[in-house]
């Protein structure tokens, strides 16, 4: 095998190993929580005393896609200060009080349709209204009471016909009055799937842990949800999307709208990863050397990138026609 033979498919393989792998952009959108849901009487957005506003108190979202994987961090201090709190107030499960706990996650592929306006920060919205956003998926939590995270399931509901929770629709979804046996809380918010009452989308992978986030260049205590969607519906469409801890003290729902995430056309949405680099250059220096043990083929050969960047475009002219057929 001569040089010219070895060289020239090492070359055209490292450049076309750079052009196909690559890596999607991040696309990150924030949200500030607008939302309030009916309260009892004398509350409004958050349900605590004074000094404990901020162990319930949701203040925002910071959503990202990249490619098919979607995180959702729910910007809240109560990972940290109100989780586990109240033990005296909860329901007993399996013979202890664990306090209060994190929500599941819950997603409605239909949009978000609140009841109520903007301007009275749909107060009047609650899981058993009428006309309301229906969930049609979650992400339930492994172990709802742990102070480090865990796993969670995507899971598909079931679905009423009436686009609305009426009569029994809602039986599969728990609400406060589920967890809390007493103390002021906000009832009739989802707060939680029924187990076992779900159908688990099994190609799914999912986390959940809190983190701290940074959102306009400040740093955020926050509980992300962190799912791939491939293979999903929920991919190009418009969610809905609702978290709430166990008591609903404060609830969070905004309109998500992932087709509008995606990456335009005439935009570029990869960039060449680090291995790929390193074939391109290695071929780069295999070809100037090669090349230069031949006279005269230097200026045979003009490189072209495209503006996307996406690919390398290269004309071998007269020497890459020689090279082929030589």
């Amino acid at each position: 095998m001569n040089r010219r033979t070895f060289y020239t498919p090492l070359f055209i393989g490292s450049l076309w190993l750079c052009a196909v792998t690559a890596y999607a952009l991040p696309i990150t959108t924030s949200y500030v929580d607008n939302y309030q849901g009916a309260a009892p009487n004398g509350y409004t957005d958050v349900i605590a005393a004074s000094n404990q506003t901020n162990w319930f108190d949701i203040t925002g979202a910071l959503v990202t896609l990249t490619d098919t994987q979607l995180q959702i961090d729910i910007v809240t201090d109560f990972m940290t200060t109100g989780l586990g709190s109240y033990t005296n107030l909860t329901k007993s499960i399996n013979n202890q009080r664990p306090g209060i706990g994190a929500g599941d996650l819950f997603l409605s592929i239909g949009g978000w349709d609140p009841t109520g306006t903007e301007a009275n920060r749909y107060s009047t919205d609650s899981l058993k209204q009428s006309g309301t956003t229906q969930w049609t998926h979650a992400l339930t939590l492994d172990n709802r009471w742990s102070s480090t995270g865990g796993t969670a399931t995507l899971v598909e509901l079931p679905t009423s016909t009436n686009n609305g929770y009426q009569s029994n629709d809602y039986s599969y979804i728990l609400t406060a009055e589920d967890f809390m046996s007493s103390g002021i809380y906000r009832h009739n918010q989802a707060v939680a799937v029924k187990p076992n009452s779900a159908t688990p989308v099994n190609t799914v992978t999912a986390t959940w842990a809190p983190v701290t986030t940074v959102i306009n260049g400040n740093s955020k205590n926050a509980l992300r949800f962190s799912v791939d969607l491939m293979g999903t519906d929920l991919l190009g469409e418009t969610l809905g999307v609702h978290w709430a801890m166990t008591c609903a003290n404060d609830v969070i729902e905004f309109s998500l709208p992932l087709a509008s995430m995606t990456i335009p056309e005439n935009r570029s949405s990869t960039v060449p990863e680090p291995n790929s680099l390193l074939l391109l250059m290695s071929g780069l220096v295999l070809l100037w050397w090669h090349l230069k043990n031949q006279p005269g083929s230097m200026t045979a050969i003009s490189i072209q990138p495209k503006k996307s960047f996406n690919t390398a475009s290269i004309s071998f002219r007269s020497y890459a026609l020689r090279m082929l057929t030589g």
